[in-house]
């Protein structure tokens, strides 16, 4: 197996992280994975491109246990950490 660096962007909403995530994706020795956010709601049920399902697929399931091994803040506790543009808060149950 290929060793590999594993980095992960934390943004809110309407920062510019789209657009991030397509710059680097377009270069050829950087994979993006996108928002994993909702990955896991849609884990048992939809496809990969190599046609198993996320959850059977080895890349999606490698992407899992490095983001659930290695994230230094929890996705359910980000929002609550990050203030909004206008200064307040964002906080979400």
């Amino acid at each position: 197996m290929q060793e590999f660096q594993n980095v992960q962007i934390a943004c809110v909403g309407h920062s510019g992280s789209s657009l991030l995530n397509l710059v680097l994706g377009a270069h050829s020795q950087i994979t993006s994975t996108g928002e994993l956010m909702s990955l896991q709601n849609v884990y048992s049920y939809e496809n990969c491109a190599c046609g198993r399902r996320l959850n059977n697929c080895p890349f999606w399931q490698e992407v899992i246990d490095l983001v659930t091994t290695s994230v230094a803040i929890s996705p359910d506790r980000f929002s609550h950490a990050l203030p909004m543009r206008d200064g307040a808060y964002r906080h979400r149950r």
